[in-house]
């Protein structure tokens, strides 16, 4: 096929979306037929719960003020209300639930490809550009995490409702038109963005960047877009810090800034490295802890950002349509950084796939002209096969929990998780020997990292910080409990100094 034949065809907006729609099932629909794996075995029986209660004002009040129900553990930290209410409702239905989840999961998936190609056509009024960045964002096995893990639906909720805002902040930007059904779009779908995750809090920061970016059209942007977005912003952090506040927070890595910035900054490039090459893919990544800011990792992503920062208020100054997506992408990777802590690790593959939504964009709209796709179509084509061919392999792996866990040990072999699931699920099976194998290892990872924070404590203890250094002799402690051998030389390694 010519590609003249190929614009023309790709003219109609209905095509573009069947087109998504059969690459996204080529890459995540062997997914629908997956089971229940990890946070979905506590999440679901939570929503099952709620749902089971007859009052429907109990119902909404549960969806909105119980953390629990957000959250995959005791702590109850995370709000995700649009997550529950949607699981309360598939869960009362009759019928194959997981069926259900896994469908609607890549239902979103194809919104949100749709979205990349929308919003990348707006800016850059080219179809065959513009569908290439959605294709490559809805069959890169890097987003499989979100799409195959059911829990994981809230990054698609939130990334869909984030672009479905900036669409129509830009909207009003382009037609230089103030309307207020755009203040109405604009309205709710921040609000089902900040109910779904916290990452669509990128939507307000966004936002006033593009009053600057767009300065001789910001009255309209600011009374019909910006104005509700803020309001919106506001009602949800009085939610999240007082009607219904979480219990637990983030925590820095031996309690410092610093330490878990420059960490961040290792983690940072394995997003770029399983971007472009996706071939390591794994619900953990074992990242080492990094101490000093000399360290090469931490060099080379300081580098990037200053590329990024500057090119970006090049942009700015010159009012260049490309610029806020570029901002856009730079903020949406805040999240990644850290700054705030996230609780539990410090890098997961479903925490990049709002910024790859982002960079997709950006790709489009730098790329722009559709002459270069033209030009190397085939090489393209084999790009799209091959991450298809690719992220149909993972989604396999996230049929159960035995093969999501046997999969992730091999790429993070020093993950106390990883071996503590695997631990778990043999011992559920009947797998004796490797369910010992798997609590071999775990005493071994766990006794190194108890080792590290002992280090850490001591020479924090040298340097006269004994406030940081109780912090990290707290933490040896509680990660030893349990061991009474490792808690015992913990306390030991303490209280001699």
């Amino acid at each position: 096929m010519s590609t003249d034949s190929i614009d023309q065809l790709i003219r109609s907006n209905k095509v573009v979306f069947l087109v998504l729609i059969i690459f996204t099932l080529a890459a995540h629909g062997a997914g629908i037929f997956n089971g229940y794996t990890w946070d979905d075995n506590y999440l679901i029986p939570q929503a099952e719960k709620l749902a089971s209660d007859d009052n429907i004002s109990s119902i909404l009040k549960g969806a909105f003020t119980d953390r629990q129900a957000g959250s995959s553990g005791a702590g109850g930290s995370y709000y995700r209300p649009l997550r529950t209410l949607i699981f309360m409702f598939v869960v009362s239905l009759p019928g194959p639930h997981t069926i259900y989840l896994h469908s609607f999961s890549i239902l979103l998936q194809i919104l949100v490809s749709f979205m990349v190609f929308i919003l990348a056509l707006s800016i850059t009024k080219k179809r065959l550009v513009s569908l290439f960045s959605a294709l490559l964002f809805a069959v890169h096995p890097v987003v499989t995490e979100s799409v195959a893990g059911i829990s994981n639906v809230k990054e698609i909720l939130s990334a869909l409702f984030v672009l479905i805002t900036i669409y129509y902040l830009y909207r009003i930007v382009d037609s230089n038109e103030g309307r207020i059904s755009y203040s109405i779009i604009i309205t709710i779908s921040a609000l089902a963005g900040h109910l779904s995750k916290e990452t669509a809090l990128v939507i307000p920061i966004v936002s006033i960047v593009m009053l600057i970016i767009f300065r001789q059209k910001a009255g309209k942007l600011f009374l019909y877009g910006v104005l509700p977005l803020l309001a919106v912003t506001v009602l949800y952090m009085f939610m999240i810090l007082y009607v219904s506040p979480g219990p637990e927070r983030g925590e820095y890595i031996l309690g410092s800034p610093a330490i878990t910035l420059y960490t961040t900054s290792a983690a940072f490039l394995e997003y770029i490295k399983i971007i472009f090459w996706p071939a390591d893919l794994s619900v953990r990544h074992d990242i080492a802890w990094i101490v000093t800011p000399l360290d090469w990792h931490v060099i080379s992503v300081v580098v990037l950002i200053i590329l990024l920062s500057v090119s970006s208020i090049y942009l700015i100054k010159k009012e260049d349509h490309r610029a806020f997506p570029l901002v856009f992408f730079i903020i949406s990777l805040l999240p990644l950084s850290n700054i705030v802590p996230v609780i539990g690790h410090i890098m997961s593959e479903r925490y990049i796939y709002m910024p790859l939504s982002a960079l997709c964009l950006t790709g489009a709209v730098f790329l722009k002209e559709d002459v270069i796709i033209r030009r190397f179509l085939p090489a393209f084509l084999l790009i799209l096969i091959a991450l298809t061919v690719r992220s149909a392999a993972r989604t396999v792996d996230w049929k159960n929990d035995t093969a999501l866990f046997e999969s992730a040990v091999r790429i993070a072999p020093d993950s106390l998780v990883v071996r503590w699931n695997l631990h778990r699920i043999y011992l559920k099976s009947g797998e004796e020997q490797k369910a010992r194998h798997e609590y071999d290892a775990m005493l071994r990872i766990n006794r190194a990292a108890v080792e590290r924070y002992v280090y850490f404590a001591k020479r924090r203890d040298q340097e006269g910080n004994s406030g940081e250094a109780k912090k990290i002799w707290d933490r040896a402690e509680y990660s030893a409990s349990g061991n009474p051998y490792l808690i015992e030389y913990v306390r030991k390694q303490r209280y001699e100094n």
